[in-house]
């Protein structure tokens, strides 16, 4: 037999088995990296983020307008469908003469209160804007503790912000802050101005909302979110 065809193979098989061999370690390596970023979720997430200001009116008395006391608070929100209901906390936008949204593109729209429920700290909004990115909602029966999550808010007013961190607990329920509680506890690094936004998973969907930046726990809003479609 001629030596070149019986070498033939062999170098064709170990080429292959380089190649094959270079192909997976790219692919694990890209893997890799993917992991190490946060990038993907964020930019999934963040458009349906939005930044909410209020004015709040404080008179002394029923006639004592000139010394009316006038503070803008700040908070968050997140759109959770394309034609402009937003969910937040009741506690952001509580005695409110106005509200205004900041969208993520920067544009400013005038809000309108459509209900609010103290016993849960939610709120509902609506801006009259129509295919604006709403969230996308996981799984709230798949979520564990240990699992990496993102806040993304406002903290201090200086714009939109994304931390991370894991789900520490599950099913807080003795907190004593609202009459309904069912809340997650994450580590994640939450400051005022952040109540309201986000907290998503990797893949950048949201099961629930932000509640308190004081003790670092999260309400599931799935039933609030339901309600919506009715």
């Amino acid at each position: 037999m001629n030596q070149k065809n019986v070498w033939s193979p062999l170098i064709f098989s170990a080429l292959a088995g380089t190649c094959i061999g270079l192909t997976v370690l790219l692919i694990q390596e890209k893997h890799k990296a993917t992991n190490a970023s946060y990038s993907t979720p964020v930019q999934i997430a963040t458009p349906s983020v939005v930044n909410i200001y209020t004015q709040v009116i404080q008179q002394k008395g029923l006639n004592d307008l000139d010394t009316a006391k006038h503070s803008i608070n700040l908070g968050s929100g997140v759109i959770v469908t394309k034609d402009g209901f937003i969910l937040t906390n009741h506690h952001v936008i509580q005695n409110a003469q106005s509200i205004v949204i900041a969208l993520h593109d920067d544009r400013r729209i005038e809000a309108q209160l459509i209900g609010s429920d103290p016993s849960t700290d939610l709120a509902v909004l609506k801006i009259p804007h129509l295919n604006l990115p709403s969230i996308k909602m996981g799984d709230s029966s798949k979520v564990s503790v240990g699992d990496r999550i993102l806040a993304i808010g406002n903290p201090f007013g200086i714009g939109q912000t994304v931390t991370a961190g894991i789900i520490s607990a599950k099913g807080r329920n003795s907190i004593g802050l609202n009459t309904y509680e069912n809340f997650l506890q994450t580590d994640a690094a939450i400051n005022p101005g952040n109540s309201g936004g986000a907290l998503v998973n990797l893949k950048g969907e949201s099961h629930w909302h932000q509640f308190s930046h004081l003790l670092k726990l999260w309400w599931i809003s799935r039933n609030w979110l339901c309600n919506l479609g009715r």
